[in-house]
């Protein structure tokens, strides 16, 4: 069987320094990939009732939802030019980010998570939590959490 991980995916450059450290260690090994996007439904911000009497806020998912299943297509293909045996799969997916990652991670049966973690320390971290540590509390497999060498850039 091959090896199969998880990147999370949020489209910021600690993502992409995720990518390519999976990537490093997924090639030689035949493995796949599988680059997987979470988005918070528009309720989460402006709370379920508000959101469930306008239909514009349905035609706002579906288009959120769209636009990032077209950039991780195209981040997939720039990759599979890149590293022509190196098997890609894109998820987009809606929800808790933490919870919905590890629930994909679940169902397509990877051996581990990559994410790429923001660097916060304090109480920006306090204020706005942290992502990569909620996946590794929800994952029921190995998280790699990579940092990144200069998170303000």
């Amino acid at each position: 069987m091959a090896t199969r991980w998880l990147v999370a995916y949020d489209f910021s450059p600690q993502a992409e320094h995720a990518v390519e450290v999976a990537v490093a260690q997924l090639v030689p090994r035949d493995g796949e990939l599988i680059l997987a996007h979470v988005h918070r439904p528009l309720s989460s911000s402006f709370g379920a009732e508000f959101a469930s009497l306008s239909p514009a806020f349905t035609e706002v998912e579906v288009t959120v939802a769209e636009a990032a299943t077209a950039r991780l297509k195209s981040i997939a293909d720039r990759l599979a030019g890149q590293y022509p045996g190196l098997k890609i799969q894109t998820l987009v997916g809606s929800g808790d980010p933490a919870e919905v990652i590890a629930s994909m991670a679940a169902d397509e049966e990877v051996e581990q998570i990559v994410v790429g973690s923001h660097g916060r320390r304090g109480l920006k971290r306090f204020f706005l939590g942290s992502v990569a540590e909620r996946v590794v509390r929800e994952a029921d497999r190995n998280v790699l959490v990579v940092k990144t060498p200069n998170p303000d850039e």
